[in-house]
């Protein structure tokens, strides 16, 4: 089976990306399909930190996010 990887990038997101994320997980064929996600944070302010941290709390294993301190 061919396993691809998933990359996001997001500045400033809000809740719809745990969304889609969600979406994901309650999808079990694709997940099979699916290698990795890798998530950028790319330069988000403060306040919208909490959703990369609520995203490292879903149950994923193969969950990885970048933060970059600027939008890149």
């Amino acid at each position: 089976m061919e396993q691809i990887n998933v990359i996001i990038p997001a500045l400033n997101p809000d809740k719809k990306l745990i969304a889609l994320i969600r979406d994901f997980i309650d999808a079990p064929e694709l997940m099979q399909k699916i290698r990795a996600f890798i998530i950028v944070d790319d330069g988000s302010d403060s306040d919208h930190q909490p959703i990369f941290t609520q995203l490292e709390q879903l149950p994923l294993n193969n969950l990885t996010i970048l933060h970059h301190t600027q939008s890149r």
